[in-house]
Protein backbone atom coordinates (compact mmCIF):
# COMPACT_ATOMS: atom_id res chain seq x y z
CA UNK A 1 0.00 0.00 0.00
CA UNK A 2 1.33 3.70 -1.11
CA UNK A 3 0.41 6.73 0.75
CA UNK A 4 1.50 10.33 -0.28
CA UNK A 5 1.70 12.98 2.35
CA UNK A 6 -1.31 15.18 1.60
CA UNK A 7 0.40 18.25 1.43
CA UNK A 8 1.48 18.71 -2.37
CA UNK A 9 4.79 20.65 -1.84
CA UNK A 10 5.59 18.24 0.69
CA UNK A 11 4.46 15.20 -1.20
CA UNK A 12 6.54 16.21 -3.60
CA UNK A 13 9.47 16.37 -1.61
CA UNK A 14 9.28 13.27 0.65
CA UNK A 15 6.95 10.50 0.42
CA UNK A 16 5.86 8.02 2.42
CA UNK A 17 5.87 4.07 2.04
CA UNK A 18 4.04 1.74 4.25
CA UNK A 19 5.00 -1.94 4.61
CA UNK A 20 3.82 -3.93 7.37
CA UNK A 21 4.58 -1.46 10.57
CA UNK A 22 7.86 -0.41 9.11
CA UNK A 23 7.87 3.10 7.63
CA UNK A 24 10.37 4.08 5.05
CA UNK A 25 11.18 7.67 4.61
CA UNK A 26 12.16 8.07 0.74
CA UNK A 27 13.26 11.67 -0.50
CA UNK A 28 13.95 10.43 -4.14
CA UNK A 29 14.27 13.74 -5.74
CA UNK A 30 16.55 14.70 -2.93
CA UNK A 31 18.84 11.84 -3.94
CA UNK A 32 18.60 11.87 -7.97
CA UNK A 33 19.37 16.17 -7.64
CA UNK A 34 22.26 15.08 -5.34
CA UNK A 35 23.75 12.16 -7.82
CA UNK A 36 23.00 14.89 -11.02
CA UNK A 37 25.11 17.71 -9.10
CA UNK A 38 28.05 15.05 -8.55
CA UNK A 39 27.53 13.69 -12.26
CA UNK A 40 28.14 17.56 -13.33
CA UNK A 41 31.10 18.69 -11.06
CA UNK A 42 32.64 15.84 -9.15
CA UNK A 43 33.75 17.02 -5.65
CA UNK A 44 37.00 14.76 -6.03
CA UNK A 45 38.17 15.83 -9.11
CA UNK A 46 41.40 14.28 -9.78
CA UNK A 47 41.96 13.55 -12.79
CA UNK A 48 43.33 10.00 -13.88
CA UNK A 49 46.63 11.61 -15.59
CA UNK A 50 47.24 13.56 -11.79
CA UNK A 51 46.94 9.95 -10.10
CA UNK A 52 49.18 7.87 -12.54
CA UNK A 53 51.76 10.83 -11.79
CA UNK A 54 51.35 10.41 -8.70
CA UNK A 55 51.31 6.64 -8.61
CA UNK A 56 54.60 7.14 -10.82
CA UNK A 57 56.39 9.66 -8.34
CA UNK A 58 55.38 6.89 -5.24
CA UNK A 59 57.05 3.52 -7.27
CA UNK A 60 60.01 6.12 -8.24
CA UNK A 61 60.28 6.56 -4.55
CA UNK A 62 59.18 10.24 -5.01
CA UNK A 63 56.11 10.70 -2.94
CA UNK A 64 57.15 9.59 0.44
CA UNK A 65 59.99 8.41 2.55
CA UNK A 66 61.13 5.09 1.77
CA UNK A 67 59.77 2.92 4.78
CA UNK A 68 55.95 4.32 3.94
CA UNK A 69 56.45 3.85 0.09
CA UNK A 70 56.75 0.19 0.80
CA UNK A 71 54.52 -0.09 3.33
CA UNK A 72 51.30 1.97 0.54
CA UNK A 73 52.83 -0.76 -2.24
CA UNK A 74 52.60 -3.69 0.20
CA UNK A 75 48.33 -2.72 1.38
CA UNK A 76 47.99 -1.57 -2.76
CA UNK A 77 49.30 -5.49 -3.58
CA UNK A 78 46.83 -6.91 -1.00
CA UNK A 79 43.82 -5.08 -2.34
CA UNK A 80 41.07 -7.95 -3.09
CA UNK A 81 38.53 -5.84 -4.14
CA UNK A 82 38.03 -5.56 -8.57
CA UNK A 83 38.47 -9.29 -9.75
CA UNK A 84 36.27 -8.25 -12.49
CA UNK A 85 38.02 -4.90 -13.42
CA UNK A 86 41.66 -4.60 -14.22
CA UNK A 87 42.83 -7.97 -12.64
CA UNK A 88 40.84 -10.25 -15.12
CA UNK A 89 42.77 -9.12 -17.65
CA UNK A 90 46.50 -10.25 -16.67
CA UNK A 91 48.29 -12.14 -18.46
CA UNK A 92 50.67 -14.56 -16.77
CA UNK A 93 53.17 -13.42 -14.82
CA UNK A 94 51.71 -9.77 -14.43
CA UNK A 95 51.24 -8.23 -11.78
CA UNK A 96 49.02 -5.06 -10.45
CA UNK A 97 48.99 -3.40 -7.43
CA UNK A 98 45.95 -1.12 -6.60
CA UNK A 99 43.00 0.20 -5.02
CA UNK A 100 39.97 0.22 -6.01
CA UNK A 101 36.81 2.95 -5.59
CA UNK A 102 33.34 2.59 -6.75
CA UNK A 103 30.48 5.60 -6.52
CA UNK A 104 27.46 5.67 -5.43
CA UNK A 105 24.57 3.97 -7.63
CA UNK A 106 21.17 5.30 -8.16
CA UNK A 107 18.62 3.93 -10.85
CA UNK A 108 20.99 1.48 -12.36
CA UNK A 109 23.59 4.20 -13.07
CA UNK A 110 27.07 4.10 -11.03
CA UNK A 111 28.75 7.82 -10.35
CA UNK A 112 32.04 6.42 -11.35
CA UNK A 113 34.20 3.18 -10.95
CA UNK A 114 37.30 3.33 -10.56
CA UNK A 115 40.39 0.92 -10.95
CA UNK A 116 43.84 2.77 -10.27
CA UNK A 117 47.55 1.45 -9.91
CA UNK A 118 50.66 -0.05 -10.89
CA UNK A 119 51.07 -2.98 -13.48
CA UNK A 120 54.16 -4.70 -13.65
CA UNK A 121 55.04 -7.06 -16.31
CA UNK A 122 57.22 -9.98 -16.09
CA UNK A 123 60.37 -8.33 -17.11
CA UNK A 124 60.04 -5.48 -14.60
CA UNK A 125 58.76 -2.48 -16.55
CA UNK A 126 56.12 -1.07 -14.14
CA UNK A 127 53.03 0.90 -15.46
CA UNK A 128 51.12 3.44 -13.41
CA UNK A 129 47.18 3.67 -14.84
CA UNK A 130 44.42 5.18 -13.91
CA UNK A 131 40.81 3.77 -15.32
CA UNK A 132 38.08 6.26 -14.24
CA UNK A 133 34.53 5.88 -15.37
CA UNK A 134 32.23 8.14 -14.82
CA UNK A 135 28.23 7.78 -15.12
CA UNK A 136 28.31 4.60 -16.49
CA UNK A 137 25.41 1.77 -16.85
CA UNK A 138 25.67 -1.40 -13.57
CA UNK A 139 25.96 -3.38 -16.42
CA UNK A 140 29.54 -4.45 -16.53
CA UNK A 141 30.59 -1.94 -19.41
CA UNK A 142 32.97 -0.49 -17.23
CA UNK A 143 34.78 -3.69 -16.50
CA UNK A 144 35.11 -3.94 -20.08
CA UNK A 145 36.63 -0.63 -20.84
CA UNK A 146 38.97 -1.61 -17.64
CA UNK A 147 40.02 -5.06 -18.92
CA UNK A 148 40.17 -3.09 -22.93
CA UNK A 149 42.89 -1.12 -21.78
CA UNK A 150 44.78 -3.44 -19.86
CA UNK A 151 45.02 -5.54 -22.44
CA UNK A 152 46.02 -2.86 -24.75
CA UNK A 153 48.84 -1.98 -21.90
CA UNK A 154 49.67 -5.70 -22.00
CA UNK A 155 49.92 -6.05 -25.99
CA UNK A 156 51.94 -2.31 -26.74
CA UNK A 157 54.41 -4.02 -23.68
CA UNK A 158 54.76 -7.36 -25.67
CA UNK A 159 54.95 -5.92 -29.11
CA UNK A 160 58.33 -3.65 -28.29
CA UNK A 161 61.44 -5.53 -29.22
CA UNK A 162 62.67 -5.61 -25.96
CA UNK A 163 59.53 -6.59 -24.64
CA UNK A 164 58.52 -3.22 -23.51
CA UNK A 165 60.91 -0.77 -23.90
CA UNK A 166 60.14 2.91 -24.75
CA UNK A 167 57.81 5.03 -23.70
CA UNK A 168 54.16 5.19 -23.88
CA UNK A 169 52.18 8.18 -23.72
CA UNK A 170 48.89 6.85 -24.13
CA UNK A 171 45.49 9.01 -23.47
CA UNK A 172 41.86 7.94 -23.48
CA UNK A 173 38.46 9.29 -21.97
CA UNK A 174 38.35 6.40 -19.47
CA UNK A 175 41.97 6.27 -18.04
CA UNK A 176 45.78 7.41 -17.94
CA UNK A 177 49.16 5.72 -17.63
CA UNK A 178 52.54 6.08 -17.21
CA UNK A 179 55.36 3.59 -17.93
CA UNK A 180 58.21 3.74 -15.36
CA UNK A 181 61.62 2.43 -15.95
CA UNK A 182 62.32 -1.13 -15.05
CA UNK A 183 62.62 -1.85 -11.11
Amino acid sequence: MRMDWPHAPVADAVRFRFSDTTIQWQADFTRTAAFKRYLASPYDGASPHAIADALAALKKGELLQPASSEKLLSIMGQTRTGGMRVKAALAPGWDWNHKTGTGQELQGRIAGLNDIGLLTAPDGSVYAMAIMVVANKSDGSAQEIMRAVTKAVIAWHQSQPSGGSGTPATKAQAGSMNRLSRA
